[in-house]
């Protein structure tokens, strides 16, 4: 009888150590994940500054932002806005509205593509679904 007890004793002793080594190394996976998570957030979140920072210093976005405070008296605002960001091999950039957020609706002014990496700024021309460059862009508005 002894003997079994003792047995048994160092059984659940292995098993006891071993649930616990193994829920020290999922907790120290989760701490590890969560901080990934934390520093990919201060990343977007940088990102996301500097591409609110470069839309709003548009020449165009300057001028129409201008516009609409002095025809509102001062009622309205452009409002810029990230629509979409980017997404794991799918999308390598962050849609970008310019547009003003009425009280029932939101609408849109530009459609611009933010490229991440080097945040190179494209026109989206909702109207022919297709993606131009600035300099593009700007010869076919002049008026």
């Amino acid at each position: 009888m002894r003997y079994t007890n003792l047995i048994f004793t160092i059984i659940f002793s292995t098993i006891t150590i071993s649930c616990n080594k193994s829920n020290i190394k999922n907790n120290e996976e989760t701490e590890s994940n969560s901080l990934s998570q934390l520093k990919q957030q201060e990343s977007d979140s940088v990102n996301e500054e500097r591409i609110y920072k470069l839309i709003y210093n548009l020449p165009e976005v300057v001028e129409r932002a201008k516009y609409i405070e002095k025809e509102t008296q001062g009622k309205r605002h452009l409002v810029i806005m990230i629509a979409e960001k980017p997404k794991e091999k799918t999308q390598n950039y962050y849609w970008v509205k310019v547009g003003e957020n009425l009280e029932t609706n939101f609408v849109t002014h530009y459609n611009f593509y933010v490229y991440k990496e080097k945040y190179e700024i494209k026109y989206y021309d909702t109207v022919n679904d297709t993606i131009i460059n600035l300099e593009t862009w700007r010869k076919n508005n002049i008026q």
